[in-house]
């Protein structure tokens, strides 16, 4: 049956909130199951994997659709060099995460993923908004502006949380250091060109990414430990 708005946008909200709410409703009725977090790794991460393509795919169609002239042509390779380092800092953190026992834990890994794809969603539409306006404009509109690195900053801190609180990982200043510099990119490029704020927001992730490779150490396999859903004080 089909509702007009704004019933309709209410009872979305209802669904979405109880969408929300069952893994921890969940606990209850699951206690005691026993849940391992390669499992978790491998779902997460396809699905984190499939909204990241949309970064490439918003790359693919703006570039097919438009001019293959250079700028946008740059602006298109400078994306898809975003979202690849977007990709090895999302990876590198599945590969070296390490789960404490607790169902607090699995809670905080679920949701904190919900900042991680809403940046990358953000990410795959300033992108495209990126290459065209490399084309047709000398400054790059704030909505734009802060779409792209704002997103990428969402991203990125969402991270950092899911490490520290759901994984018990070292804080990391260095990415806390990155992030800064992402906001003080969009606060401060109101005046540069589309392709050079996306040019230094490539260098950066670049720097970071380059950085995380020479000093990551692989998680050994019996380092993570399987995690009972009774467990719901950590």
């Amino acid at each position: 049956m089909a509702f007009f708005a704004p019933t309709r946008y209410w009872l979305w909200g209802i669904a979405m909130t109880i969408e929300l709410l069952m893994p921890i409703i969940g606990t209850r009725i699951l206690a005691g199951t026993s849940a391992h977090p390669s499992h978790l790794q491998e779902r997460f991460g396809l699905f984190t994997l499939i909204v990241l393509g949309e970064s490439i795919v918003s790359v693919a169609s703006t570039t097919a659709n438009g001019s293959w002239a250079l700028l946008p042509t740059l602006a298109a390779v400078f994306g898809f060099g975003i979202a690849a380092c977007l990709w090895w800092l999302y990876f590198n953190f599945l590969e070296t995460a390490v789960f404490i026992r607790g169902i607090g834990s699995v809670h905080t890994f679920n949701y904190g993923h919900l900042p991680i794809v809403m940046g990358l969603a953000l990410v795959a539409v300033g992108t495209e908004h990126t290459i065209v306006e490399t084309a047709s404009h000398n400054i790059l509109s704030a909505g734009a502006r802060w779409t792209l690195l704002g997103g990428v900053a969402l991203y990125m801190t969402a991270i950092t949380f899911i490490a520290v609180a759901a994984c018990r990982r070292r804080f990391s200043w260095q990415m806390v250091m990155a992030i800064m510099l992402v906001l003080g990119l969009a606060i401060l490029g109101q005046n540069l060109s589309p392709l050079v704020l996306e040019g230094l927001l490539l260098a950066l992730l670049v720097a970071k990414v380059s950085l995380q490779v020479s000093m990551t150490q692989p998680v050994k396999n019996e380092e993570r430990v399987a995690i009972k859903f009774g467990d719901s004080n950590q």
